[in-house]
């Protein structure tokens, strides 16, 4: 669902990107900017969205350690420096969104392949476990 919702709205932003710019500014030239960061945002968006679900899937299985491993090599160790270097060779704002896109994409990548290689069947005998021998657990139970 959360590609579906993303990609709706990336689709929505593009199909209406004229509209969004001429309600925002008249300037010609942050119109032409403002134009091609919304074109940006649509597809890095899609990303954005499906690694924040998949992040908080790998949370939510108890592999909350594995996943801000995966969050801080990503953010910090290829999307910010890659922000940065756009920043310093190509600086624009649509340079920096395209870095950052380029991350979301290898973000929601990696979360993605560590999501697909759990044993979820496993994580649940563990979960079962844990909850049994907790005193909380038992009183609601």
């Amino acid at each position: 669902w959360t590609v579906l919702v993303a990609g709706a709205v990336g689709i929505a932003l593009v199909v209406n990107d004229a509209a969004i710019v001429h309600a925002l500014t008249d300037a010609p030239a942050v119109k032409e900017s403002l134009a091609v960061l919304i074109r940006v945002y649509a597809v890095a968006g899609v990303f954005d969205a499906l690694q924040n679900v998949l992040a908080g899937a790998l949370r939510g299985c108890g592999r909350s350690g594995l996943s801000s491993r995966a969050y801080f090599a990503c953010f910090y160790g290829l999307m910010l420096p890659g922000a940065v270097a756009a920043a310093v060779w190509q600086p624009s704002a649509t340079a920096v969104w395209v870095a950052i896109g380029v991350g979301l994409l290898v973000s929601a990548t990696v979360f993605a392949c560590l999501c697909f290689t759990q044993d979820f069947e496993q994580l649940a005998v563990e979960a079962m476990r844990s909850s049994s021998n907790d005193k909380s657990a038992s009183l609601v139970c």
